[in-house]
């Protein structure tokens, strides 16, 4: 996961996954909207800040409720 401040009044996020960590683009489009669902569940809970985003996918997930709280982790960290 990478962040920086932008000058922008709301938040950029752009999900990466690579087609060596998930062979399939089913399974990569799922996780993706998997993320993306729990993002904007997230933001809903947390002030916003004006950053941008970027998550990146090193191994595929084991479960998704466990990408789901690491994922929610991650933002409130941020």
């Amino acid at each position: 996961m990478k962040f920086l401040a932008n000058r922008l009044t709301f938040a950029r996020f752009a999900v990466v996954i690579p087609q060596k960590v998930v062979k399939e683009a089913v399974k990569r489009n799922r996780l993706r909207r998997v993320i993306f669902d729990e993002i904007g569940r997230t933001l809903k809970e947390i002030q916003t800040r004006n950053i941008d985003l970027i998550i990146r996918l090193y191994r595929p997930p084991e479960d998704e409720k466990i990408l789901r709280t690491k994922i929610r982790e991650v933002l409130r960290s941020v």
